[in-house]
């Protein structure tokens, strides 16, 4: 178990980082179906993961892919003795395939945690809309048990292509967040695009602190911002890129990122200046 400390140097900017790099244990990796699954690790170690970050993970002894893959954390239990944390996944390509594989007592390198966070607005009592779209469940549901432990009135709003790729639809509502589910094909909730339900849901309540947090396929988010503007709300978003270091050196997960008024941009790391941007600063 490696602990790194740094100052990466990156103009104009600097940025000071301190990751673990350590060998997890699976404790069980459940396949949800045919492409997605939902992984749980274990690490001898107490970390504290923030709503939004994630990891980098690969099977340990695995020289093919070279790579790591980045996965949100999805939920984490600090016990005596280390912590563990849930990774919800759908399979693109052989990194993903082969994590698919690991079993009860594999290893499995971990690096993380990584990124930065959603924002958690002080007080009780306002309206929250979490929006969902595929896999992007994975990198909400920390931030919607938040929420809702803090008081606030939260809504989820959940789209996915099919009824099998509603994935954790389940763990929301158990803890007794309100549900919208919309579906490509039809084959659970309504029919359509699940940003249809949220424009009717903000024509019945209009409360101007109400906040939005989204992750899921860009144009859904990209639409999801236009909504926010429209209604001058808070929105923030969860971007995601592909990834090859997680920290910020290679410079490989760039997103232009607005500078201003005057809608000039910069390129942002999505690893280390994000995950999470508000939806107002994001090209689009």
């Amino acid at each position: 178990m490696k602990v790194f400390r740094g100052t990466v140097i990156f103009q104009p900017e600097e940025f000071t980082f301190s990751l673990l790099e350590t060998i997890a244990t699976v404790e069980s990796n459940q396949i949800l179906s045919p492409s997605y699954g939902r992984l749980t690790l274990h690490i001898d170690k107490a970390m504290d993961f923030l709503a939004g970050q994630f990891v980098m993970v690969r099977p340990a002894g695995i020289f093919e892919p070279i790579l790591r893959r980045a996965l949100a954390v999805y939920r984490t239990v600090t016990r005596s003795g280390g912590t563990s944390f849930e990774l919800v996944y759908q399979v693109f390509g052989r990194g993903l395939d082969q994590l698919m594989r690991v079993r009860e007592g594999d290893a499995v390198e971990c690096l993380g945690p990584l990124g930065n966070s959603f924002v958690i607005p002080q007080g009780s009592g306002r309206d929250a809309l979490i929006i969902a779209g595929g896999i992007g469940s994975a990198a909400l549901f920390m931030i919607a048990e938040q929420l809702k432990s803090a008081g606030n009135n939260v809504y989820l709003f959940f789209g996915a292509g099919t009824k099998s790729a509603l994935i954790g639809l389940e763990d929301f509502q158990e803890i007794g967040i309100e549900t919208t589910i919309s579906t490509d094909d039809g084959s659970a909730g309504f029919h359509g695009r699940i940003t249809e339900a949220v424009e009717q849901h903000l024509k019945k309540v209009s409360d101007p602190d109400t906040v939005i947090y989204t992750c899921g396929p860009y144009p859904m988010m990209r639409r999801v911002s236009e909504i926010a503007e429209s209604y001058r709300l808070t929105a923030y978003v969860s971007l995601e890129t592909r990834m090859a270091c997680g920290f910020g050196v290679c410079v490989g997960c760039v997103h232009p990122i607005k500078t201003g008024p005057s809608m000039g941009f910069t390129y942002k790391r999505v690893c280390v200046e994000g995950p999470v941007f508000s939806s107002n600063e994001v090209v689009w």
